[in-house]
């Protein structure tokens, strides 16, 4: 299993095999476990098995931060 940072890009497929990423796994909201549809059990988020299959979708994104610098239109003059 090839190890990646969680910082890979969102186009990337190229993801840490765990279930949070699965295709199979259906994530629900009480708890951090997830429900694997191959294998039938509940699992931990963290775990992994060689059923695994990336879903680019279950990937958590983040937006960028706007801009707090204020413009005047002195920084527009030529």
């Amino acid at each position: 299993m090839k190890k990646v940072n969680e910082e890979t890009p969102l186009w990337s497929n190229e993801a840490p095999a765990v279930c949070r990423f699965c295709a199979f796994a259906k994530r629900f909201s009480a708890t951090s476990d997830v429900f694997c549809e191959k294998k039938k059990n509940f699992m931990s988020d963290e775990e992994s098995c060689r059923k695994f299959k990336y879903d680019i979708m279950k990937k958590d994104l983040r937006r960028g931060r706007r801009s707090a610098i204020k413009h005047n239109p002195a920084d527009f003059e030529i």
